[in-house]
């Protein structure tokens, strides 16, 4: 069933001095009602398996290149396959300001980028 994203939108400015003839305003409404309904409804998963990394590519995901991080789980799966599962824990959010854009970083705190 439907569900409303929980932001309002932001007012759009109002137009004094009409010269041109189309106004695009891009709020962050846009940006933050698309990620709630991609974080919603899963689209913000991910799972990374072994065959899917290049040939040339220096780490390998099996348990033998992270036996220095993980040694016990190396010993108990000697050499065996990792597939890493991505996925969002809140919806991205991000704040559009007149000196540019900041995204919500995992402490909570809007980020510049």
């Amino acid at each position: 069933s439907p569900v409303e994203a929980p932001m309002t939108p932001s007012p759009t400015p109002a137009l004094f001095n009409a010269s041109r003839m189309l106004y695009i305003w891009l709020t962050d409404y846009i940006f933050n009602s698309g990620g709630f309904v991609y974080h919603t409804s899963g689209v913000l998963q991910y799972t990374i398996t072994p065959d899917m990394i290049p040939p040339g590519f220096p780490i390998k995901l099996n348990t033998l290149h992270f036996k220095h991080l993980f040694p016990q789980f190396y010993n108990k799966y000697p050499e065996m396959g990792i597939e890493l599962e991505l996925n969002t824990t809140r919806p991205p959010l991000i704040c559009i300001v007149p000196t540019g854009a900041r995204g919500r970083g995992d402490d909570a705190k809007p980020q510049r980028f």
